[in-house]
């Protein structure tokens, strides 16, 4: 019959009237019984025969006995077989017959659409009505096209099912076979030939208990056939209790049954019953995942695709391209649009958990649901945990095209930065537009500056930075204004310290205007009063060159200068060669009463130091405020710290206890981040050792308020958890209390899917490498304990991370890490990285927290 030469209301109703499915659900139950009745009879006859051959009747009559009596327990046990398969493909023909009936159009539906037209047509006595008539034959078009789909759908379905049953005049009519005694069997209680095991019954079986051909394991059921052990071409069951043909795995029934297509998962299907389906307990025939009932399904349960409407999708993809695309599947639990891998995931081409938007990989991430093409990804949304916008890498930033933690704006770097084109922490910038192949400007570098340009520690304004001197430009302090160079100046345009006004060079009241200086460079040299020498200018000098007053030695610029053999001087009481300022003593001083050489600031001794009051070389800070040496701010007790208030070695911030710390309030070492407690944390208020987030209080977390060790989330109070609210160990989902389960609020081990409390083994999720030693959860990991998706290694938690699998056994945890023990986003291969695109391989007590750090041992950002 040609469905498509039918109208809807002939197609329609004759869907949607007569008995329906009942009747073949009802065969299907009477199969089902002949089944059991002939199974049980197969099973008893053999059980007999073999206990008298065995036991009560031996010598040649009883051999005699068994060889003739297996050929009809062979025909009990292929008859049973039959019944099975007619009562399976009586299921199919009824699950094609509901899933047509569902994608018909209801009749009713098609009679109002008929009316509508009829009523538009006889009231069209201007034409008024020639749009709305347009649009219901179009609707009664498509009511067509649905009505054929449908039909061919159920025609191909139920085709299927017929062609798969076996003629029982041909596979009975010959009755029993001949008796096969030319092999022998091996073991105990095996009735047949070719048998190796225990209480085989049949042909060419492996194992124990056994009926039917070519079945290896357990208790495994098959057809009787003829078999040629030099031309093997089919076989039995594979496993433990299957039935029919072709299975592998655990309890299947059927034919062609298996696990996924994923290497060793092939020998893992596992209560499936029908014909070629893949995964676990499904229902029907060619299904490839778990739980499913029907045929042609790809999924979860009622979370699938029917891949038998894909052609009838792509047909229609040039007049309704996005009904095509709707059709495109999910991959977990809980997730709503299409492309989704992972658990509650809501948009398109998420990978994760708990993601709303397009093209977020990770946790609790926020985009905008723009269209996606797979073939030409051009952006994406949130990388990490809780990002809200697009590009965002790491967690919790809103914008666009930031990297690190807690950034809100455009193409910042670091941690706590608001505004445009940040780097570092806590920096505040206007939010601006940003071309990243033509930058021509930038907010803040460093921690704490406010406004545009500023280069340093607290900075307020605009292009403020430290004094030009190689790498001192990057370390202006306290400046307030625009473009000061220097520690604490307050106005526009100076270059020293603790200015107040404008366009000043020198350091507090002890200073000189750049606009004097000028005037004075363009007044005419001579001698004045009292000056020996050539092209002097002023008073009292001696030597050549010399602009002022008491000068002694070439070129000096200032009063009572004193050169010694380069001269050079610019200020007041200056001796040696090359000073700026007053009062110093030496070379290449710039400041004021400095003793040495290369010194800059006030009050130093030695030689190349920075600051105010230091002795010694090559020191940084100020020295009757700070306690120790190389220190740069103020109140610091150690070595080498640079900003305020810091208690330890090598801290930069304010407020850091503990040695090599980076931010503010951090107690421990190579802490990252605001109130850190521990070693190698980064973020906010971290207890223990590297963690990235919030409030983690366990070890090697990311996320919020994680109590326990290596989790990839938020509150997961077990260990290894991809996840939230996980209570026990090696759990992909949200509030599992077990171990090793994939999914929601298992209490039991080893579950997929919800509120499971079975005790299982091996691994749980889809795609995973089995190992029952330490198993893993999730999706399409390689290795061992690892929890997520796509991690390939030993004891990772979240996605797509890489570790070697080390004596250590320590995996990475979060996204695109490589090495061991990395914890945060694209570390790579290291140990002991916690952070973004960290690279340092640190010892087994070692640290490195931030972002874009190489060195062992650091914090901060680019070390």
């Amino acid at each position: 019959m040609n469905f498509s030469v039918l109208p809807p209301e002939i197609n329609s109703l004759r869907m949607f009237s007569g008995a329906g499915s009942a009747p073949m659900l009802e065969a299907a139950a009477g199969w089902d019984g002949l089944a059991a009745e002939l199974g049980s009879a197969a099973q008893s006859f053999t059980s007999v025969t073999s206990g008298l051959a065995d036991q009560a009747w031996q010598g040649a009559a009883a051999a005699a006995m068994a060889a003739a009596a297996a050929p009809y327990a062979g025909w009990l046990s292929e008859a049973a077989a039959q019944a099975i398969g007619a009562s399976r493909q009586a299921k199919a023909v009824a699950s094609a017959f509901e899933a047509a009936r569902a994608a018909t159009v209801h009749p009713l539906a098609v009679a109002a659409n008929r009316n509508e037209f009829v009523a538009l047509v006889l009231s069209n006595v201007f034409g008024q009505n020639a749009p709305a008539i347009a649009a219901a034959e179009s609707i009664y078009e498509q009511m067509w096209a649905q009505d054929v789909a449908a039909m061919v759908g159920y025609h191909g379905g139920a085709a299927a099912a017929a062609a798969a049953l076996t003629s029982w005049p041909q596979a009975l009519a010959a009755g029993p076979a001949p008796a096969m005694s030319e092999w022998p069997n091996v073991g105990y209680g095996n009735v047949g030939g070719g048998n190796v095991g225990f209480f085989n019954t049949g042909e060419f079986n492996i194992g124990a208990f056994n009926t039917g051909s070519l079945n290896i394991g357990l208790g495994n059921m098959s057809p009787t056939i003829p078999v040629d052990p030099f031309d093997v071409t089919t076989f039995g069951g594979i496993g433990i209790g299957n039935n029919g043909v072709q299975n592998v795995g655990l309890f299947n029934t059927g034919t062609g049954n298996t696990g996924f297509a994923l290497g060793p998962l092939g020998y893992l299907g596992a209560g499936n019953e029908g014909t070629f389906n893949q995964g676990l307990f499904n229902t029907g025939n060619h299904n490839i995942g778990i739980g499913l009932t029907g045929d042609n399904l790809i999924g979860i349960g009622p979370l699938h695709i029917n891949s038998g409407a894909l052609s009838a999708a792509a047909a229609q993809l040039a007049a309704a391209p996005a009904q095509a695309v709707s059709d495109a599947g999910n991959w977990g639990y809980g997730n709503v649009g299409i492309g989704n891998i992972g658990f509650f995931n809501t948009g398109d081409y998420n990978v994760g958990i708990d993601n709303v938007g397009s093209l977020n990989f990770g946790i609790s991430n926020l985009s905008p649901n723009f269209p996606v093409d797979p073939d030409n990804i051009t952006t994406f949304g949130g990388f990490g945990i809780g990002n809200n916008g697009l590009e965002n890498l790491g967690g919790w930033n809103t914008g666009m095209n930031n990297v690190g933690a807690g950034n809100s704006g455009i193409f910042n770097i670091g941690f706590g930065n608001t505004g445009s084109a940040n780097i570092g922490f806590g920096n505040l910038s206007p939010t601006f537009p940003v071309d990243p192949n033509n930058l021509t400007t930038f907010g803040g570098f460093g921690i704490g500056n406010n406004g545009l340009e500023n280069a340093g520690l607290f900075n307020t304004g605009t292009g403020n930075t430290g004094f030009a001197l190689g790498p001192l430009t990057l370390l202006g302090v306290g400046n307030e204004g625009t473009f000061n160079q220097g520690l604490f100046n307050t106005g526009n345009h100076n270059i020293g310290i603790g200015l107040t006004g404008d366009h000043l060079i020198g350091i507090g009241p002890l200073h000189v205007e750049q606009g004097a200086l000028s005037a004075a460079a363009t007044a005419a040299a001579g001698d004045f009063i009292g000056n020996m020498g050539s092209g002097n200018l002023g008073f009292g000098n001696i030597g050549n060159g010399n602009i002022g007053a008491g000068n002694f030695g070439d070129n000096n610029w200032g009063f009572g200068n004193i050169g010694l053999l380069g001269d050079g001087n610019i200020g007041l009481g200056n001796f040696g060669r090359g000073n700026i300022g007053l009062g110093n003593f030496g070379f290449d001083n710039v400041g004021l009463g400095n003793e040495g050489a290369g010194n800059l600031g006030f009050g130093n001794s030695g030689s190349n130091n920075v600051g105010i009051g230091l002795q010694g070389n090559d020191q940084m800070g100020i020295g009757f405020l700070n306690t120790g040496t190389g220190n740069f701010g103020l109140f610091n007790s150690g070595d080498n710290n640079v900003g305020f208030f810091n208690s330890g070695d090598g801290n930069f911030g304010i407020g850091n206890s503990g040695d090599t710390n980076t931010g503010f309030a951090n107690t421990g070492k190579f802490n990252t981040g605001t109130g850190n407690s521990g070693a190698g944390n980064f973020g906010l208020a971290n207890a223990s050792n590297s963690n990235m987030g919030f409030a983690n209080s366990g070890l090697g977390n990311m996320g919020i308020g994680n109590t326990g060790q290596d989790n990839f989330g938020n509150l997961n109070a077990g260990n290894n958890n991809t996840g939230d609210f996980n209570g026990g160990t090696n759990n992909t989902g949200w509030f599992n209390s077990g171990n090793n389960n994939t999914g929601l609020f298992n209490t039991g081990n080893s579950n997929t899917g919800l509120f499971s409390s079975a005790v299982n083994t091996g691994n749980s999720g889809f795609g995973n490498t089995p190992d029952n030693s330490l198993p893993s959860s999730g999706f399409f990991n390689n290795g061992i304990g690892n929890s997520g998706f796509f991690n390939n290694g030993s004891s990772n938690a979240g996605i797509l991370n890489t570790s070697p699998g080390s004596i250590l056994s320590r995996g990475n945890i979060g996204i695109f890490n490589s090495g061991e023990f990395n914890v945060g986003i694209f570390n790579t291969d290291g140990f002991g990285n916690v952070g973004i695109l960290n690279s340092a391989s640190n010892n087994l007590f070692g640290f490195t927290s931030g972002l874009l750090n190489s060195a062992t041992n650091s914090s901060g950002i680019f070390s």
